[in-house]
C-alpha cells in the first residue's frame, strides 16, 4: 500500500514538473523575444564603440607622431583621414554588432534549467528560479560595455569632429578632402592631449558606475558624471594650456559643453529605459 502511494505521489510530482517546465519554456521564450531588441541594440553600440575607440586612438596617435608637412599632401597616416574613417568604421561596427547578436540567438544553447535525477528537488528549484534569470544575466553582462565603449568613442572623436566641421564651414568646402586640418589635430594633441584622455577615462568609468547603480538612479548618476567629466577635462587642459593664456582651456570647455553633459545624460536615460523594459519581462 505504501509503495503504491509513493508511486502515485512520485507520478504527481513528475506531472507537475512537466507542467511547470512547459510554462517556464513559454515564459522564457517570451522574455527572449521581448529582450532581443535591447540585446541587439547593445551589441550594435558595443561594435560601434570598439571600432570608434580604435579609430580615435589611431587619430590621436597620428596627430602626435605624423610629420607636419608644409605641402599638405595626403599621406597614409593623415589624422584627418583617420578621423573621418573612424565614423565609417563605427557605422560598420554598429551593423556588424547587430548581425552578430542576431546570429547568436539562432545558435543552439544549453538550457538555463537542467533537470536532475530528483524530480522533487527539480520542482523546488524550478519554483524558486524565475524564467527570466538567464536573459537578465545576459543583459547585466552587457550593460557596462554598451555604455562605456560608445561613450569612449565619442570622447575621442567628437571634439575633433566638431572642430573639423567648423574648420570646413569657415575655412573651406566639404567637397575636398585635404590634410590642412592635420596641423590642427597635431596642435590639439600637443596642447590638450591629456584632456582627451581624461574625458576618455571618464566615459569608461561611467559604464561601471551605471552598471552598479541601483534602478531608478541611472539618470542622476549619469547627469552628475557628465558635468564632472567636463570639469575634469577642462582642468586637465590647464597643462600645458595655462602657459598659452588659457586659450586651450577655453576651447576645451566650449567644445565639451556642446556634447559631454548631454551624451553622458543620454547614456543614463537609455540604460534606465532598458532596465524598465527588462523588469517588465521578469
Amino acid at each position: 500500500m505504501t509503495s503504491t502511494v509513493y508511486r502515485d505521489d512520485a507520478d504527481t510530482v513528475r506531472e507537475r514538473l512537466e507542467e511547470l517546465m512547459a510554462m517556464r519554456n513559454e515564459a522564457e521564450a517570451r522574455c527572449n523575444v521581448g529582450a532581443r531588441p535591447i540585446l541587439v541594440r547593445r551589441a550594435c553600440r558595443i561594435g560601434a564603440g570598439a571600432a570608434g575607440i580604435a579609430g580615435g586612438l589611431l587619430t590621436l596617435g597620428a596627430g602626435a607622431f605624423s610629420p607636419w608637412h608644409g605641402s599638405g599632401r595626403l599621406h597614409a597616416m593623415s589624422p584627418t583621414k583617420l578621423l573621418l574613417g573612424t565614423w565609417v568604421a563605427m557605422a560598420v561596427g554598429y551593423v556588424a554588432g547587430g548581425v552578430a547578436e542576431e546570429l547568436r540567438t539562432h545558435l543552439p544553447r544549453i538550457a538555463s534549467f537542467q533537470l536532475t535525477s530528483s524530480p522533487r528537488r527539480d520542482l523546488e528549484r524550478l519554483r524558486a528560479t524565475p524564467a527570466s534569470v538567464d536573459i537578465m544575466a545576459r543583459a547585466a553582462r552587457s550593460e557596462a560595455w554598451a555604455t562605456s565603449l560608445p561613450l569612449g568613442a565619442l570622447a575621442l572623436s567628437m571634439p575633433l569632429t566638431i572642430h573639423w566641421t567648423l574648420w570646413k564651414v569657415f575655412m573651406g568646402g566639404f567637397g575636398e578632402l585635404d590634410t590642412s586640418f592635420d596641423r590642427w589635430i597635431g596642435l590639439s594633441v600637443a596642447m590638450t592631449g591629456l584632456a582627451h584622455l581624461v574625458l576618455f577615462a571618464c566615459a569608461l568609468l561611467l559604464g561601471r558606475k551605471l552598471a552598479a547603480a541601483p534602478d531608478g538612479t541611472e539618470r542622476s548618476v549619469s547627469s552628475s558624471a557628465g558635468w564632472s567629466a567636463l570639469l575634469y577635462t577642462t582642468l586637465a587642459s590647464l597643462f600645458p594650456g595655462a602657459v598659452l593664456i588659457l586659450i586651450p582651456c577655453a576651447v576645451t570647455l566650449v567644445t565639451g559643453l556642446v556634447f559631454v553633459p548631454r551624451a553622458f545624460a543620454n547614456a543614463g536615460k537609455r540604460l534606465a529605459a532598458e532596465r524598465e523594459t527588462l523588469a517588465n519581462l521578469a
